[in-house]
């Protein structure tokens, strides 16, 4: 049972600091405690000028820009379907602040990302879901009724709160701004 707890506290560790550098995370709501409307609904949305500003500040290295998470989503490629998985819009920080590599294809690019180009990169077990048998790099799926282009697919990851979790697609924060963001969403 120590070691068990052990390897649990090492890897929750591990999963949060991401190597030697701190990491904050600046968000619109909290992720604890949402509070009332009254207490939210005053909170101006974050923004990607938001990002830049605090981009600038000498001390910070990168801002990883992020949409999304929260609601699950329909994936599908032909008659496959993917369990509900969750979509985050990001920027191309994403790589360095994430403890997942790239298994097939590769990130969406900056110009992907400014031309708010709809291409994705699937989580390994949504891949699976969609593509049996093979990656699906350069095919095409749907999301919530729209095609996206599959770039690139990561590499296994195992998530501490189970299957939900591993299903999951990045797109340009931009893209998702554009096509997958309700009104009261704000970027993270």
């Amino acid at each position: 049972m120590v070691a068990i707890l052990s390897g649990l506290s090492q890897k929750i560790t591990n999963d949060i600091k991401g190597g030697d550098t701190p990491i904050f995370s600046v968000t619109r709501f909290s992720h604890i405690d949402e509070g009332s409307n009254e207490d939210t609904r005053p909170r101006p949305k974050l923004t990607a000028l938001d990002g830049q500003a605090i981009a600038e500040v000498p001390e910070v290295g990168d801002v990883e820009v992020r949409y999304g998470q929260g609601e699950g989503r329909s994936i599908e490629h032909g008659e496959h379907q993917a369990r509900l998985i969750f979509v985050m819009g990001t920027n191309l920080a994403f790589q360095k602040f994430q403890t997942v590599d790239i298994a097939h294809g590769r990130f969406f690019t900056e110009g992907e990302l400014r031309a708010a180009r709809p291409v994705c990169v699937l989580a390994e077990a949504t891949a699976k879901d969609v593509f049996p048998g093979e990656t699906g790099v350069g095919r095409s799926v749907r999301i919530n009724d729209e095609e996206w282009e599959v770039v690139g697919v990561l590499a296994k990851y195992e998530s501490l709160f189970g299957g939900l979790f591993e299903n999951f697609a990045v797109v340009p924060w931009t893209t998702y701004e554009r096509r997958l963001s309700d009104r009261w969403e704000s970027l993270q």
